[in-house]
């Protein structure tokens, strides 16, 4: 059995949302720039999670504004000890 790939699981995921009528919203990669799509905040609160892009495989924080608004993604640098 072939294990899906990164971008082949959101496809997937974001057409079962689309054909459900979920609104999505799309941003850039801050690594490659890659434009990537996600699910809209309809919330009233800030939703913040650790992503993958799917073209470049490099991780991003990547915060979705609510009631609909914009994602910001950041590139994630761990603090060091010292």
């Amino acid at each position: 059995m072939t294990e899906l790939t990164l971008k082949a699981k959101m496809q997937n995921y974001l057409g079962k949302l689309k054909a459900l009528n979920v609104p999505t919203v799309t941003f850039n990669c801050p690594h490659c720039a890659s434009e990537l799509e996600t699910e809209a905040n309809t919330t009233s609160f800030d939703w913040d999670t650790l992503s993958d892009c799917w073209e470049c495989n490099r991780s991003f924080l990547k915060i979705t504004r609510p009631n609909g608004g914009p994602v910001e993604a950041r590139i994630f640098k761990p603090r060091t000890q010292g």
